[in-house]
């Protein structure tokens, strides 16, 4: 199957289909290491697994890892990961340190014993 889309994409055969649409293999411009296939402009990111066929069968996902492949080309970037909580383990000497001791670019949540 060659197919055109849009006079801009050339589609290959059929390699998967599912709730994000369908895939298809595409002529490589880029590497000898590169599949050019068709995808949502707002993907970063592809997770897929190697399967028999595409109703099941046995699969290889990489022992539960899965492979994740990033999308070039696409309007968005992969989101920045941020920090939502810092703990840290103190031994029991410092709740016998005077504050005043502490350095100010530590983070400490510190509790009143009940």
């Amino acid at each position: 199957m060659n197919q055109v889309v849009d006079g801009k994409f050339k589609l290959g055969r059929k390699i998967g289909c599912g709730s994000f649409g369908e895939l298809f293999l595409g002529p490589d411009y880029m590497a000898s290491w590169f599949e050019v296939t068709a995808v949502l402009l707002d993907a970063y990111m592809m997770d897929f697994v190697f399967s028999e066929r595409e109703d099941g069968g046995s699969f290889y996902n990489k022992n539960g890892i899965d492979y994740h492949i990033p999308v070039l080309g696409g309007d968005v970037k992969e989101p920045p990961m941020h920090i939502v909580h810092i703990a840290v383990e103190m031994a029991p000497i410092a709740k016998f340190v005077p504050f005043s001791s502490l350095p100010s670019s530590e983070l400490f949540r510190i509790e009143q014993p009940k």
